[in-house]
């Protein structure tokens, strides 16, 4: 009996170690000129990396004067491209669907308000635990006008203001953010270099995977 309450109290100290692990996600976007980068970066404890994104261009194509995303991805293992003729061949069929078969569509809205409550209960019970450690923005805008740079420097501050506020109703911030907004007079140039660096642990993944799982049920219970 003995050895079988080591193991069960082993177990339970395992799991719980585990369950502090702290996990970092590293979101950097940079911006100069007319390049655009993007860096997801997932470390545990902040030596091991778990997983790595890396946009290198996001390029603004056109098809019918509707502007569109392209871009690259880069995986570790995987190197992916987005391509913008199949994503508008997918708009267009659900715009099929939604003018000419009310009945599929009405079936298709019903799966996305599923799989979106089942995001929201999952993303909502992650928040309650997740941290900002850091986050540093850094906007360098400059116009050859000077009136229009100075309105558009007032026009960043006031969405800067109003984003670290909505951000704080949702995330702790274990560091002041810094944010500085640079005019650049005389000269045509739209610099961001960003960065935001979120803590939370294992543990807490854990518990939000259960409740997605329990929400889950529930809803196939409710509908059953």
């Amino acid at each position: 009996m003995s050895n079988w309450f080591i193991v069960i109290l082993a177990g339970v100290v395992v799991a719980y170690v585990f369950s502090r692990i702290n996990i970092h996600i590293n979101i950097q976007y940079r911006r100069t000129a007319d390049d655009d980068d993007l860096w997801v970066h997932i470390y545990l404890l902040r030596r091991f990396l778990v997983y790595r994104l890396h946009v290198p261009v996001i390029e603004v194509t056109k098809s019918s004067s509707l502007p569109w995303l392209k871009s690259e991805l880069h995986a570790p293992r995987e190197k992916v491209k987005t391509y913008p003729k199949r994503e508008r061949r997918f708009v267009k069929r659900v715009l099929n669907i939604y003018l000419h078969h009310p009945k599929k569509w009405r079936t298709l809205m019903r799966k996305f308000r599923h799989y979106r409550n089942l995001y929201y209960a999952f993303v909502n019970q992650l928040a309650k635990n997740v941290y900002c450690e850091k986050l540093k923005c850094k906007i360098t805008y400059g116009s050859e006008d000077a009136a229009q740079t100075g309105v558009m420097i007032g026009a960043f501050w006031a969405v800067s203001g109003l984003a670290i506020n909505g951000i704080r109703r949702h995330l702790a911030f274990l560091r002041r953010p810094e944010i500085k907004i640079i005019p650049s007079f005389g000269k045509n140039s739209f610099d961001i270099d960003f960065l935001c660096i979120f803590r939370l642990t294992v543990g807490h993944v854990i518990i939000a995977s259960l409740k997605l799982v329990n929400f889950k049920y529930k809803g196939a219970a409710g509908d059953g």
